[in-house]
């Protein structure tokens, strides 16, 4: 275990750990948050996506880093229920009431760690103007008939 792993099982190893060591005005604190992210797991993915809509452009760097790491984390080989649970986390950034910056990364992500189960939320964002071209590119990262199905549909 590092130093910091033993910092945070100290501090009850918490998201909300996390999430304070992120927005911390402490670069260092804020790099090993990062560093560590996928050992609180995927029920980090939208709290991290709160974070990075924020203003604080710093805080909202860092949580995208720690969000990216968590998310890839999870689509490993072999993690396939962690992969499918992470792709409904990501899922659920994809609101309209969220940042077009947060539905964008989470389509990104969508497209590495995204199953066929997440291709119709993804696909009606083809309709979407703002976000068209994010679900685009996603969907063709995507292995499999549902997203190749959702594209020709699309046009």
């Amino acid at each position: 275990m590092t130093s910091y792993e033993l910092e945070l099982a100290s501090r009850q190893s918490t998201l909300a750990a996390l999430l304070a060591d992120v927005r911390s005005g402490d670069t260092a604190l804020r790099l090993r948050a990062v560093d560590q992210a996928a050992l609180v797991g995927i029920s980090a993915i939208v709290p991290l996506g709160d974070v990075y809509g924020e203003a604080d452009s710093a805080a909202a760097k860092a949580s995208l880093e720690a969000l990216r790491r968590v998310a890839l984390h999870a689509g490993r080989p072999g993690a396939a229920a962690e992969r499918r649970k992470a792709g409904g986390e990501l899922v659920k950034l994809l609101a309209p009431t969220r940042p077009r910056r947060v539905r964008a990364e989470a389509l990104y992500l969508l497209g590495h760690v995204g199953l066929d189960a997440h291709v119709a939320p993804m696909a009606r964002l083809l309709k979407d103007e703002t976000l068209a071209a994010d679900a685009r590119m996603a969907l063709t990262r995507m292995p499999g008939k549902a997203a190749r199905v959702a594209l020709a549909a699309a046009g």
